[in-house]
């Protein structure tokens, strides 16, 4: 796994990732807290969305979205459902063209890009501790539906809370470990019990069969740039992540 840095717009709203890692007409990103909270479901922030589209150059018509549940349910761009306004309950989204822009809110949980550098076919999902294996579900999804194979696929792990913020009671710590191991499960110096998203999908990618595998380095939790649930509150900036030919 290579860790990287985003490369920051010079408005401050929306971070790129860098266009090296993705196939040819594919971009990737997340905006930041100062871009406003981006949560679907509140009609009050529909500007902020509008606005990000703007910036982006990004037609809002193009942009396929899905109800949160923190599931390892994934939708695909091509099903009925989609686009109808109707948005599926699922966490995750697999498309076969570069035409769609999928999007997930996240703030603290983990998106995970995925892009098939021979096929072209592409999935985001949004990853909480009990959506942990989502990703895995995507890449199933992307072979069954646009014969993708793990070996050609490119995985970036976006920005996430970290194990330096993250400490959970001792269960959820033991399931992480025993599910994934000791780089998904740490105990800190202190005797606190903490868990790494970004640590459990790498284990997951690999054992997948996935080789290239990116993940942003940092904290939401720790730098306020971005939006956190723990450090925020129940009224915490969701941030948008976004992936498609915008």
């Amino acid at each position: 796994m290579e860790r990287i840095d985003l490369e920051t717009r010079s408005d401050g709203y929306f971070a790129l990732f860098p266009e090296r890692l993705l196939p040819r007409g594919l971009r990737a990103g997340i905006s930041l807290r100062a871009a406003g909270d981006m949560d679907p479901a509140k009609e009050d922030v529909l500007g902020n969305r509008g606005r990000l589209f703007r910036l982006l150059g990004v037609d809002p018509d193009r942009v396929l979205r899905v109800h949160q549940v923190h599931s390892r349910i994934v939708a695909a761009a091509e099903s009925p459902s989609m686009g109808t306004g109707a948005w599926p309950e699922a966490d995750g989204i697999t498309a076969g063209s570069g035409r769609a822009v999928l999007a997930v809110t996240v703030g603290d949980c983990l998106p995970v890009y995925l892009a098939d550098g021979r096929t072209g076919a592409f999935a985001l999902v949004h990853s909480g501790w009990k959506g942990t294996g989502i990703a895995v579900e995507a890449i199933a999804r992307m072979e069954e539906r646009y014969g993708s194979r793990p070996e050609d696929l490119t995985a970036v792990l976006g920005p996430c809370i970290g194990p330096c913020c993250y400490g959970v009671p001792e269960d959820r710590w033991r399931s992480f470990l025993d599910a994934y191991g000791p780089r998904a499960a740490l105990q800190a110096a202190d005797g606190k019990r903490r868990i790494d998203l970004r640590g459990a999908n790498a284990v997951l990618l690999e054992r997948a069969g996935v080789r290239r595998i990116f993940a942003v380095d940092g904290c939401t939790c720790c730098d306020a740039a971005f939006g956190s649930f723990r450090r925020e509150g129940p009224s915490f900036t969701r941030m948008l992540s976004l992936l498609g030919g915008f």
